[in-house]
């Protein structure tokens, strides 16, 4: 399942988020659409879902974030 699935126009927050800088993500009629919270009315990018689900899947498996 990808983050896009939903009703469109329901934004999602990384869950990595500490701060007012975060990124978010929302289906839109046009694909996925990706901004910086800290600038809610930019155009921010907007992808087609497919890109959205290859871009989630090589997170997976590139595997945890060591820090």
């Amino acid at each position: 399942m990808s983050t896009a699935e939903g009703p469109p126009g329901r934004a999602r927050r990384s869950s990595f988020c500490e701060s007012t800088a975060c990124i978010e993500v929302e289906r839109t009629g046009a694909g996925v659409r990706i901004w910086d919270s800290s600038s809610p009315d930019s155009a921010g990018l907007v992808i087609s879902v497919q890109e959205w689900d290859r871009f989630l899947c090589g997170l997976r498996a590139a595997g945890p974030v060591r820090g």
